[in-house]
């Protein structure tokens, strides 16, 4: 199925995330770190990132921001969350 990268500084969310979406097919990656985050992103090819807006190293935001100005990337739908 999808290919998703969840991007949260929660590692309990992560996790429970990730184990939810395997489950039902899905492949899942998961970082908690912003640098590290958009660092996978630019090395493998995502349907879809689950973004945390407060991230150590680089923002939520930010990486948007980055994501947009990629043409690589640029289409890559976003899920944004906050707690």
């Amino acid at each position: 199925m999808a290919l998703i990268l969840i991007a949260d500084d929660d590692e309990l969310l992560c996790t429970r995330l990730a184990g939810q979406l395997s489950s039902v097919g899905h492949g899942c990656h998961a970082e908690t770190d912003g640098e590290r985050a958009l660092e996978r992103l630019q090395r493998h090819q995502y349907d879809l990132l689950v973004l945390d807006i407060m991230l150590p190293g680089l923002s939520g935001f930010e990486i948007c921001r980055r994501i947009h100005a990629n043409p690589r990337l640029y289409h890559l739908p976003i899920l944004f969350i906050s707690a």
